[in-house]
């Protein structure tokens, strides 16, 4: 859930943009009815924070929107922050796997 906190809590570190990869709008199932990968986990968090944001002014999202869930979370991140889409059809949730088959994540 690192994206979920860049987008909504790097704000108050000072960062001016985020760069999420398959970011979560949220878990709790009060705000995303929709969401049921995470019901589980959701079961034992407190959601104390949630309203407490200071979202980054930017985040470049990738994510995969033929995943419906990823594409509806990716909707409501932008009520909190300007949203710039790089759209990665067929990547899978997360896109982390894809992007790294690529080439494009490692560890020198």
């Amino acid at each position: 859930m690192g994206g979920y906190a860049a987008i909504r809590f790097d704000g108050w570190a000072g960062a001016h943009a985020a760069f999420p990869l398959s970011p979560q709008f949220s878990i709790d199932p009060k705000r995303v009815p929709f969401e049921t990968r995470w019901t589980h986990d959701a079961r034992r968090v407190r959601f104390v924070h949630e309203d407490d944001t200071r979202a980054v002014p930017m985040a470049v999202v990738v994510y995969d929107p033929l995943i419906t869930a990823d594409a509806r979370h990716v909707e409501l991140l932008r009520e909190l922050t300007n949203v710039v889409d790089v759209r990665l059809p067929c990547s899978g949730h997360p896109s982390t796997g894809y992007l790294a088959d690529l080439g494009l994540l490692y560890d020198p």
